[in-house]
């Protein structure tokens, strides 16, 4: 019995953690993902290999999406004072390589995770926060995504939101979307 309580206190607190990236360097944590996104990961002719977080000079991947039935995704953000310097996200499975440590802050809260990257959207991490988001399952992520994809945005946030709102969540969200075409000035 006292094994028992035990374990569910464990998972109790792994599950409630939130995250908080007090230090420099590599932070990492576990989402719930929205379910139909595929596998996110690096491929090398048309095989998983795995990907590089530190991005070397002239050495260029790009993340794809692959059939995949995994319940989670991985978020990686590079911190320096706060300060988010590169974001990704891949599948949990996606083996991932880096020249310094990986804090891994375990499985996160999704409304908490979804607050995080809000909070640090810029125009220069945009595209990585809105996709991030995006993967995340719940109605958090998706309330984001709507008012993402707002008039009163700008042109980049509003198209990247529509854009993961449509592969994501096209059921869920068609009406939205068509409203969104029909009143775009540009």
């Amino acid at each position: 019995m006292r094994f028992l309580v035990s374990l569910l206190f464990v998972f109790a607190m792994e599950a409630a953690a939130q995250v908080s990236t007090g230090s420099d360097g590599w932070q990492s944590w576990r989402i719930e993902k929205q379910p139909g996104g595929g596998e996110m990961c690096c491929y090398r002719s048309g095989r998983k290999a795995g990907c590089e977080l530190d991005g070397r000079p002239g050495h260029h991947q790009a993340p794809m999406a692959a059939p995949d039935g995994q319940r989670f995704a991985r978020i990686y953000a590079r911190m320096q004072d706060d300060a988010v310097l590169d974001l990704h996200t891949f599948s949990d499975s996606c083996p991932v390589t880096t020249s310094t440590p990986i804090n891994d802050l375990g499985l996160v809260d999704n409304a908490d995770s979804v607050d995080w990257l809000s909070a640090r959207i810029s125009d220069r991490n945009l595209d990585e926060v809105l996709l991030a988001i995006s993967v995340h399952a719940g109605d958090k992520a998706l309330s984001r995504l709507k008012t993402s994809a707002q008039p009163g945005r700008s042109h980049r946030e509003r198209e990247q939101a529509i854009f993961w709102l449509a592969l994501l969540r096209g059921s869920e969200t068609r009406q939205l979307i068509t409203d969104c075409a029909r009143s775009d000035p540009t």
